[in-house]
């Protein structure tokens, strides 16, 4: 793939630092068990989510009752 070519929204596998693909619930974990601090935030449709994803942060989440 070429690097200035995003992958798409909806792409479960995105490459790791080693080359190999990484699920989304794989990078969770990988955050989850990180001594870093790491940055989530909610989108609350689909523009949003947008904002969200452009802005940089690392995670996404949505929620029924927000």
């Amino acid at each position: 793939m070429n690097a200035s070519v995003r992958p798409s929204a909806g792409s479960v596998y995105q490459k790791n630092a080693q080359g190999g693909a990484q699920s989304r619930s794989g990078k969770l974990r990988q955050m989850l068990h990180s001594a870093e601090l790491e940055f989530l935030m909610e989108a609350h449709n689909g523009l949003s989510a947008r904002i969200v994803r452009e802005a940089g942060f690392k995670g996404i989440w949505a929620s029924g009752l927000s």
